[in-house]
């Protein structure tokens, strides 16, 4: 299966700003990288080698806190805290 990584990206950064683009192309590049590594092991008839799982750990190492701020967001819009500013 062939995908057009680059007409998805171009989708994804649209409008985007460079801060926000980068961290898009930076995550878009290991998650490339990482189904390239398991393609080759699935048809060279190997175990997947060990950058795929350093880089499968660094994923979701940095996707726990990320998933812990969309919580603290939706909280934020659901509960509307009074916070004092000063």
């Amino acid at each position: 299966m062939t995908v057009d990584y680059y007409s998805l990206l171009t989708k994804a950064v649209a409008g985007k700003d460079t801060i926000a683009r980068d961290r898009i192309y930076r995550d878009a590049h290991r998650l490339i990288e990482r189904s390239d590594l398991a393609r080759e092991a699935a048809a060279a008839g190997t175990n997947l080698p060990d950058r795929f799982h350093r880089l499968y750990r660094l994923w979701f190492a940095l996707g726990v806190p990320a998933f812990g701020a969309v919580l603290a967001i939706v909280w934020l819009m659901l509960a509307r805290p009074a916070i004092a500013l000063g």
